[in-house]
């Protein structure tokens, strides 16, 4: 399957693409450079003939949410999505050299159990970040750990391409070493083989078991000629003790791998952090580094792009790439930046001139959580005020009625609108469904009532015996100390003196 040459184009007016660097059956990657700061990029683009299916453009985008939304240095940097003048969907990652570690496996075959170990170690530490923000990668395998080569230092280890969906199961993204096509499923947990709907992060570390397991042996743990004969052998078949075959095999080591591997999800180590403290006690951390280092003077040299593999198949073209970005991005606006964004849009869709700055991407990322929803149940929400919020197991939904993946466990609805008790239920997405809202306004607390001021008594002058008694008063102010003693009279005063009138 080919696409569009976007070699010499200007993405957004910002990244220039140089040349293509790889390309698959769902897709290529450039060599890009921002025009302003000079920055190579790696801009991964997904086919324009695949653009109008929209459970593909929901995978394609949903790596870039999931990256953002986990943040942590040993998972790979997306920067900005998009889509093309040609209508072809893009991301903007950062641009990594190295190897990847299928790559590396199938040149070597086998690779010693410290630098197995030291490859795990951050793969589990972003998983384990992954997980904590409620998110399952279920596509784990040696095509989604690169190897970044780094000139002078032991290479960093980067967990690549969270596009994961359920429907993935029915792809073949890898080929086995005899030429079988098996794929995916070799890296399956026995619960997602079996298609449950309840897959935890306990099976992310079971196929990290089978990765371990891979780098230590040369071969998956289970193997068949065709893809039930291979879901026969998850299911029913225990993994072949490879210390029967090689007695090198660090027996320590497959005591690890057989935990990790258990069919019981409750009989594995419950987080991926439980394993790799495992994993940390079978080697010390000096000889983790320096296995690494001498593993990246012997590094390929390849870009990190994720699954480029074979191409999902159609379910018919329902929504084109450009319509669910702008769905997205015109569901936060006001209505002065909806008109803004409406008249500058081309014939084309070129949805990304919107005037609302440089954080359009984030933006995107953030409220495709409730575009990414998978299954084909109906959920129609019905009596919500006008400007209400739909929240569906806590993200936020852009339509109604909206598709949501179909379980038989209960899954919080909430809907929230300004003025109005926020509305709760729980339902099982078994089948479509009508979830009638009763919403009462909230109440408006009364006003308080101003305090009315005190009125003073109006004084009335003082009398002339007040006077006379607050003038004694002054005379002999009250702090002073009464003795008690009567005051004399003035024995002058009745004496009459001869000069005086009478």
């Amino acid at each position: 399957m080919t696409s569009s040459d976007h070699t010499g184009q200007t993405l957004d007016q910002k990244y220039r693409l140089e040349r293509l660097l790889g390309e698959g059956g769902m897709g290529a990657v450039y060599l890009g450079r921002h025009l302003v700061i000079g920055k190579q990029v790696a801009v991964k683009f997904l086919h324009g003939s695949l653009a109008g299916n929209e459970e593909v453009v929901k995978r394609f985008y949903r790596e870039a949410q999931a990256a953002a939304a986990i943040g942590h240095r040993n998972i790979v940097d997306i920067m900005d999505v998009g889509v093309s003048a040609d209508g072809d969907p893009y991301l903007v990652m950062e641009y990594l050299e190295g190897e990847g570690l299928a790559d590396l496996l199938e040149r070597c075959g086998t690779i010693d159990l410290a630098t197995a170990c030291a490859v795990m170690e951050p793969t589990l530490l972003a998983l384990g970040a992954a997980h904590d923000k409620g998110i399952i990668h279920r596509d784990l395998k040696p095509d989604n750990i690169f190897l970044v080569n780094s000139p002078g230092e032991e290479p960093s280890v980067k967990l690549i391409d969270f596009g994961i969906s359920k429907f993935a199961v029915d792809e073949a993204t890898r080929l086995t070493r005899d030429g079988t096509t098996m794929g995916t499923p070799a890296y399956m947990s026995p619960e997602q083989a079996k298609g449950a709907a309840d897959v935890d992060a306990r099976s992310d570390v079971y196929a990290m078991g089978v990765i371990f397991y891979e780098m230590l042996t040369g071969r998956t743990p289970f193997e068949g000629e065709q893809y039930n004969e291979l879901l026969y052998a998850i299911l029913t078949t225990d993994p072949a003790d490879p210390t029967e075959n090689d007695p090198d095999f660090p027996q320590e080591a497959w005591g690890v791998i057989r935990k990790a591997l258990a069919k019981d999800p409750q009989e594995r180590h419950q987080t991926a952090r439980d394993l790799l403290e495992d994993l940390r006690a079978l080697t010390a951390p000096e000889s983790r580094r320096r296995s690494m280092t001498l593993l990246g003077e012997d590094l390929g040299s390849t870009v990190a792009s994720g699954d480029l593999g074979a191409p999902v198949s159609a379910h018919g073209e329902t929504q084109l790439a450009a319509e669910i970005l702008s769905a997205a991005i015109t569901e936060s606006m006001n209505p002065l930046e909806k008109a803004r964004y409406h008249l500058t849009r081309g014939p084309r869709r070129k949805v990304l001139r919107a005037g609302i700055g440089g954080g359009i991407a984030l933006l995107v990322v953030l409220l495709l959580v409730g575009l990414c929803s998978e299954g084909g149940v109906e959920i129609r929400v019905k009596g919500a005020p006008k400007g209400a919020k739909i929240y569906y197991d806590d993200s936020l939904v852009l339509a109604n009625p909206f598709k949501v993946e179909e379980g038989e466990t209960l899954v919080p609805l909430r809907v929230e609108a300004r003025g109005w008790e926020t509305f709760k239920v729980s339902i099982t997405p078994d089948e479509d469904k009508v979830v009638k809202v009763r919403m009462r306004g909230k109440k408006k607390p009364a006003r308080k009532k101003a305090a009315s001021a005190k009125v003073e008594p109006k004084k009335e002058p003082p009398k002339k015996e007040e006077k006379k008694a607050e003038a004694e008063k002054e005379a002999d102010p009250p702090d002073k100390k009464k003795t008690g003693k009567k005051k004399s009279k003035n024995p002058f005063k009745k004496i009459k003196l001869p000069w005086k009138k009478k």
